[in-house]
């Protein structure tokens, strides 16, 4: 899928998806576009942190995240698996199969891949025309949006700094 209108049918795969409010419920979403979404327990011989991996598993793709991470953790999760499936980045990948580990978030071979589905995820849960609604309507907080739209501070942070607020 191209970039560009990845981003631009975000809010018209939430608007399709019934989840065009506050707070998205990204696993809403993922069985809106049939992605099964488990929790589990990661464990890695070498130590790494995961937070998520996405695969194809007979033809439908699949998004575990870490049991272990806090819930809006979870959620942005989830979101940016959503990404990686929607904008195509499992396409190429001889195994389909995407794990979000620290040494693949410090790679600059998949950093664009990463920036992406982060910028999606951004846009999935955090919407700006839901965004500017909730600024007209009072909340101007960090911490006030963050909470109402269930996601990190650092995530409403980086949201708001991309938006010119």
């Amino acid at each position: 899928m191209v970039l560009g209108m990845g981003f631009m049918s975000v809010t018209n795969l939430l608007k399709q998806s019934g989840e065009f409010h506050v707070p998205v419920d990204p696993l809403s979403v993922a069985s809106h576009l049939n992605i099964e979404v488990y929790e589990t327990d990661f464990t890695l011989e070498d130590g790494e942190n995961v937070s998520g991996i996405v695969a194809v598993e007979d033809g439908q793709p699949v998004i575990y995240v870490s049991t272990r991470d806090p819930h809006v953790r979870k959620r942005f999760t989830i979101a940016h698996e959503i990404g990686h499936v929607y904008l195509g980045h499992l396409a190429d990948k001889e195994n389909n199969e995407l794990i979000d580990d620290e040494v693949r978030l410090r790679s600059a071979t998949w950093n664009l891949e990463e920036k992406e589905a982060n910028e999606f995820a951004a846009r999935l849960l955090m919407p700006a025309s839901l965004i500017r609604g909730a600024i007209d309507r009072g909340r101007v907080s960090i911490e006030e949006l963050a909470e109402f739209f269930d996601v990190s501070e650092q995530a409403m942070m980086y949201r708001l700094k991309n938006l010119g607020y």
